[in-house]
């Protein structure tokens, strides 16, 4: 899933709207009404007519600031300027930290070849309905005992799933709503239709008609819509998906215990041994294959089948 530069401007995008919501805001509640009313600023000199009304320099006012140089000039409205600049640097922080953030939450551009490769490898074995089972690099969350309302929250998340999926039973909607094929060019069971906005979104909310990835089987007039993939950060706990997706009706899966290459190998390695199905499992035995280890490489995964006909199948998970 590298990131393309339509992505990559559909984020900024999504940034500038932020922006000019913060700064319109700001300027409709609070510097237009001060403007407006002539009491944006006040000049307080000493010797100032106490009896001037705000925005108003009588005679002395002005003598005084000719008077006395070391006048002041305060503002009326110093509480917008300072939630503007605590706006514009929270911007600024966002751009630092998108990247990580989005790679917290799901599959994301990598950073160097090894990765590359293991995401694919990752996204392969992702493609298949039923595909996930415990192995030493497939971690899943254990089956909870149902509590009461479990089954009514899952069937909640579903329907509003259900009903947001209809409109992108066209995949071409799915694509110009920024949701991008993974790898169309490899034969796959199942599709994954990637959107990065959603996937930062989810880092930080849950929203069940707003899933990272879409899920399409091929067919003969293009792609059909089987289901959706929800994402949760790689430091989530079982407390926090549970609170996403009841853990006594789902199962979240994560990816761990991998070795990569060296940065720059990746073509030549060795991935019976490298990568998410390769044989070293430990940070130790990677560090004996000069391998860089990595405890879980992505965030936490839930794929839903919503239009199955039975809870199994819509939340199935091996």
């Amino acid at each position: 899933m590298r990131l393309t530069d339509r992505q990559r401007a559909l984020f900024g995008e999504k940034l500038l709207e932020l922006a000019n919501y913060a700064v319109t805001a700001l300027i409709s509640r609070g510097w237009h009404s001060g403007l407006s009313r002539g009491r944006f600023f006040q000049r307080v000199t000493p010797g100032g007519d106490p009896a001037a009304g705000p925005g108003q320099l009588d005679s002395r006012s002005h003598r005084a600031n000719r008077e006395h140089p070391r006048g002041v000039l305060i503002s009326g409205k110093m509480a917008d300027m300072r939630r503007l600049l605590l706006a514009s640097a929270c911007i600024a922080l966002m751009w630092l930290h998108a990247g990580v953030a989005a790679q917290r939450s799901a599959p994301t551009p990598p950073a160097d070849d090894g990765q590359a490769k293991a995401q694919d490898a990752i996204v392969g074995a992702m493609s298949g309905h039923h595909m996930h089972g415990v192995t030493p690099h497939m971690r899943l969350t254990p089956q909870r005992p149902e509590r009461p309302g479990d089954r009514q929250r899952a069937d909640v998340i579903v329907a509003s799933l259900r009903a947001a999926l209809e409109r992108y039973r066209d995949y071409h909607v799915a694509e110009r709503n920024g949701f991008e094929i993974f790898h169309p060019e490899i034969p796959q069971a199942i599709f994954h239709f990637t959107n990065y906005w959603k996937a930062y979104s989810e880092t930080f909310r849950f929203m069940p008609d707003q899933p990272t990835s879409l899920l399409y089987t091929k067919s003969a007039g293009g792609y059909d819509l089987v289901g959706a993939m929800y994402t949760a950060p790689v430091d989530a706990t079982e407390i926090d998906l549970d609170a996403r997706v009841p853990l006594s009706v789902a199962r979240w899966h994560a990816h761990i215990n991998i070795c990569l290459p060296p940065r720059g190998s990746a073509a030549a390695a060795d991935w019976k041994k490298f990568g998410p199905d390769g044989s070293i499992t430990t940070a130790e035995a990677c560090t004996a294959a000069r391998g860089r280890f990595f405890p879980q490489l992505f965030g936490w995964m839930v794929h839903v089948y919503p239009f199955e006909k039975t809870a199994d199948r819509i939340w199935a998970a091996e």
